[in-house]
């Protein structure tokens, strides 16, 4: 390739895996000091050019160049560090029981006094520096596993600024954050080019890519399908780039119809809860829990998923109080949980089969043949990719379809009640969308759906009512018309004295 002004130019990238085609001829342009969305559904092949330009993959042909130097042709990851690329991604790599000092200096290096012993309170104000370049005052001497997910996202950036960064890849970080978490990780993105740096930010979250990046570039089936200035597209055209078609909402109800109760809390209270928390759940209702991190709304989803149990209170499921903290007997009782900690929920090494009947309730699908059949029927009502994948290892799926297999192995059973937990993190449009719609048709048979998350953009897709929980108090219930992303927000962020002059002046917000 001629020299170009570009901070990086990709022309012609390819990689297959056998008959399995990952980068198929792939172009990608990122400019100086630009933030550049880099966009697709799962399996588009964003996560093979990271690799590829991380120095872990080697591609079958292509060129790339990094300000005019020419990659080489058997890259490695120190190679890269070399190049100035550096990368953090939704797995940020830090360790919890180490203080931030710590987190940032293992890879930036330690100051050092005379006889090679480290100066800490000079590391401490080189880390302080480090941080305040980007807008945070972050106390270096806090540790990692004490920081909310964006200020350990503010710390692995950090880290990885270390020596002549040029360019900096930010893979799915705002994932597991909340609107206002994501918009003020922005500030920080935007003085990381302020520094020089040029950045790739990889979301499926496409509303938080305007107003932040200056261009969009998208992959679909291993290469560029299209690339635009933001200032020229809107939401829609970026959908459609992605799915290749328009993706329908569900248009919001007037308010919630009087459903017969079938899931009920009355009085959950325990560590991040300071109030006690009362709802209930109708047949083929989805009820919203939500908040800001720390608002107590994780905690309630802990208990409600039988991981730990609250100090006080009961659940019931159709009248009969279920055992909280046993997450085995909550099943037996038809109550379900998928959760978007995909590392967590899935088993690894195992079989697509495997992962969907390894909880059942009766044990396995009789003979292997009878589960393999029952396996191929889910595969297609859930539309699991590829086809005929049932033998398959899980993880060679993608994040999404590796999600719809949970779908599989929590509705397989048709359960009464269901317990969703950021179910669609990580998940492409196209994925979540789908999701949605399965998720729609088993309400519709009368299921009951409790939906904890932070992602206000799914619960005003999906809910029906929203509970909102802040400082561990429940602060409003929201539905019909006032169910909206902007409302969530209002609320999840009033200041306390307001939510309480709010209760007060309105004792209907605020359910008992």
């Amino acid at each position: 390739m001629a020299d170009t002004p570009w901070a990086l130019q990709v022309r012609g990238l390819k990689k297959s895996y056998g008959s399995a085609v990952a980068l198929a001829g792939a172009d990608f342009e990122l400019g100086p000091c630009e933030i550049h969305a880099l966009l697709g559904e799962n399996g588009a092949g964003k996560s093979t050019l990271i690799k590829v330009l991380a120095g872990l993959l080697r591609p079958d042909e292509g060129e790339i160049q990094v300000s005019g130097r020419d990659w080489p042709a058997v890259a490695t990851p120190r190679d890269a560090a070399s190049f100035g690329l550096r990368f953090v991604h939704q797995d940020l790599g830090l360790v919890d029981a180490l203080s931030v000092l710590d987190n940032v200096a293992i890879e930036t290096g330690y100051v050092t006094r005379k006889g090679g012993l480290i100066d800490f309170p000079a590391t401490s104000r080189a880390v302080s520096e480090r941080l305040r370049a980007l807008g945070s005052d972050i106390d270096p001497g806090r540790l990692v596993g004490d920081l909310s997910q964006a200020e350990k996202v503010i710390t692995a950036i950090a880290r990885a600024l270390a020596g002549q960064a040029r360019i900096i890849v930010l893979d799915e970080v705002t994932a597991s954050l909340p609107a206002p978490e994501a918009t003020r990780l922005h500030g920080v993105i935007r003085r990381t080019r302020e520094q020089g740096v040029s950045v790739v930010f990889v979301t499926h979250r496409i509303e938080e890519i305007f107003g932040l990046c200056d261009r969009a570039t998208v992959f679909a089936d291993g290469c560029r399908v299209a690339s635009a200035a933001l200032d020229q597209v809107d939401h829609a055209q970026i959908v459609r780039w992605i799915v290749g078609r328009d993706v329908q909402h569900r248009a919001k109800p007037a308010a919630s119809m009087a459903r017969a109760a079938c899931v009920q809390a009355r009085g959950l209270l325990g560590k991040g809860l300071n109030s006690p928390l009362d709802f209930e759940v109708g047949c083929g209702e989805v009820l919203g829990i939500t908040g800001l991190v720390g608002s107590g709304y994780e905690a309630a989803a802990h208990w409600l998923a039988g991981v730990g149990k609250p100090e006080a209170g009961s659940f019931m499921l159709d009248g009969q109080v279920l055992p909280l903290g046993d997450a085995g007997a909550l099943r037996v009782h038809g109550y379900q949980v998928i959760s978007g900690e995909r590392a967590a929920s899935v088993f690894p090494g195992l079989t697509v089969r495997e992962n969907i009947f390894a909880l059942a309730k009766h044990g396995r699908a009789g003979s292997i043949s009878a589960e393999r059949r029952r396996c191929a029927e889910l595969i297609r009502r859930f539309g699991i990719q590829p086809d005929e994948c049932g033998e398959l290892e899980i993880g060679m799926l993608s994040g999404g379809n590796q999600q719809k297999v949970l779908f599989a192995r929590a509705l397989e059973s048709t359960p009464r009640a269901l317990l969703m937990i950021d179910p669609t993190a990580g998940v492409d449009i196209g994925a979540r969308a789908e999701l949605y719609d399965l998720l729609r048709r088993e309400t519709a048979r009368g299921m009951a759906v409790i939906l904890a998350s932070s992602d206000f953009e799914e619960i005003e897709s999906l809910a029906d009512r929203a509970l909102v929980l802040a400082n561990g108090s429940p602060v409003a219930l929201l539905e019909g018309a006032a169910l909206t992303q902007s409302r969530l927000v209002y609320e999840a962020l009033k200041p306390v004295d307001a939510q309480r002059t709010s209760a007060q002046a309105d004792d209907k917000e605020i359910p008992r």
